[in-house]
């Protein structure tokens, strides 16, 4: 076996394989014989079919299937051990396919390969923007303290609605059977909340939905149907108060830090405010990532001009995505895939410059801390081993599902190399108020986002029973199927 290299234009070259029947004829031999072993044909016993029969019905896809194999398994070794980094995978070259699959002989195949370009990040040109970090006011700290307490409050059924009650309600409508729902004095607009506040157990109103309640979502609720049958569902509505549900929150006291914040050490109000602050703050961590990242991003692709092997990648896309890149649109097109794709190259080499690594045990702890917070307001170390429990089926699914852990795999990708960008940039953290951050988002140019068609790949996100997938810019690897195309396409030459 023989591969040889040839520059055809800047950053762009062929590898062109040749094989010799010693190459490939042992492997071709051995899956023969498999087949032979397996094969269940009409008249003979299942092993025993005529050797001949089986190469004459099968010799030839099996030597394009172990061709194809042994020319990819080449290709692949021979970027990986000359260090030749490409983008997208090797295009194959039908026209230059030199080989008979039905005689055998001699295979040369030629595949056309462009050069990843040398990206250097200079970190020094985003060190002036700022990482700006969303603090929490104390309007919504004591907001959150209400909702703490008003869960470990105590309940009680009483007479006369008041502010922060629910009341179970009948409700009736002209025309509708009446139903029985749950009506939180939230659900009103301040302005109508008084016309419900100080209501007696078994008193009537009638009730204005469209007018009173604050929106479509406490309406449908209300009236229990989906937000896209409102159109057809009663505007007002006749309500009696059946029960009244009220809670007395909970006392400041020690049994209720303990109760509210087990196993964290939390004794007094100070500490428990500090831990809600932190709880709010830690919700606009994903978008403080994006605004910097996109800030960050543009300061350093200003300026810089990254060479790509354009003739190479215009045809790749004329060739893989025919449907949307056409000789007619390519030149109009290419302009933006251009920048996207640079954008790309730039975020990989700062993967690499920061050794990011995303793993399988990071999706599920990732995945373990997401729904903790979420759905219990802790980290998954301080739940309860009941809290886990009914946790781990729902982990399970999630973990079953491809698209779920893909996005994951992104979103933790996305973070670590934001954060790289931080460490190497020194990016000074900034506080400011959410206000204060949407102005300078609305401010802020709009960062180039990467192409979704091309795109330079990222390692693959890790699969059950692989311990490391590494998010490095990585050489693709040729299809499993290009020696195989190349023999349909050209054949026989």
């Amino acid at each position: 076996m023989n591969i040889v290299k040839e520059s055809i234009g800047k950053l762009n070259e062929t590898l062109t394989v040749a094989l010799v029947p010693a190459d490939y004829e042992e492997a071709v031999e051995k899956a023969l014989k498999d087949m032979r072993r397996k094969a269940r044909v009409p008249g003979f016993r299942v092993g025993h079919v005529p050797m001949g029969m089986i190469e004459r019905q099968y010799k030839s896809s099996v030597m394009i299937d172990e061709v194809s194999k042994l020319v990819n398994e080449q290709l692949e070794s021979y970027l990986r051990e000359n260090q030749i980094h490409i983008l997208f995978e090797p295009m194959a070259v039908p026209e230059k396919t030199v080989g008979d699959f039905e005689k055998g002989g001699d295979f040369s195949f030629t595949f056309e390969i462009g050069i990843r370009p040398e990206v250097k990040v200079d970190y020094a040109k985003a060190a002036q923007v700022p990482y700006l970090k969303v603090k929490a006011t104390e309007e919504q700290i004591n907001e959150e303290e209400e909702k703490l307490r008003r869960r470990l409050g105590k309940f009680s059924s009483t007479e006369t609605i008041v502010d922060g009650d629910m009341a179970l309600v009948t409700v009736t409508a002209e025309g509708k059977e009446p139903l029985s729902s749950s009506l939180p004095t939230s659900y009103f607009k301040e302005s109508h909340r008084a016309k419900f506040v100080g209501k007696k157990l078994h008193d009537t109103m009638t009730l204005d939905t469209k007018e009173m309640l604050v929106s479509d979502y406490e309406r449908a609720t209300l009236l229990k149907c989906k937000p896209i049958e409102l159109e057809e569902a009663p505007v007002k509505v006749k309500i009696s108060v059946d029960a009244i549900h009220h809670i007395d929150p909970a006392e400041l006291n020690e049994e209720f830090y303990s109760r509210a914040f087990p196993d964290e050490g939390i004794k007094d109000e100070a500490g428990m405010r500090a831990r809600l602050k932190s709880q709010i703050e830690r919700t606009y961590e994903s978008q403080e990532r994006m605004q910097y990242r996109g800030m960050a991003m543009e300061a350093l692709m200003a300026g810089v001009d990254i060479e790509l092997p354009d003739a190479f990648v215009k045809k790749y896309l004329m060739d893989k995505d025919a449907a949307n890149y056409t000789a007619d649109n390519i030149e109009e097109r290419y302009p933006d895939l251009q920048k996207s794709l640079c954008f790309q190259l730039m975020e990989n080499t700062i993967a690499a410059d920061g050794n990011v690594n995303v793993t399988r045990d990071d999706v599920l702890h990732y995945l373990q801390d997401y729904m903790a917070f979420n759905y219990f307001g802790q980290e998954y170390q301080q739940l309860s081993e009941a809290q886990r429990k009914s946790m781990a089926s729902v982990m399970d699914s999630m973990l079953q599902q491809e698209k779920t852990v893909t996005n994951v795999y992104d979103n933790l990708y996305f973070e670590r190399v934001t954060d790289v960008i931080r460490e190497k940039a020194k990016a000074k953290v900034k506080e400011v108020s959410w206000d204060e951050f949407l102005n300078s988002a609305n401010r802020a140019a709009e960062a180039p986002k990467a192409a979704k068609k091309p795109k330079a790949k990222k390692a693959a996100a890790p699969k059950e029973g692989e311990e490391t997938a590494e998010a490095k810019p990585k050489k693709s690897a040729p299809k499993k199927t290009a020696a195989k195309k190349e023999a349909k396409e050209g054949g026989k030459a």
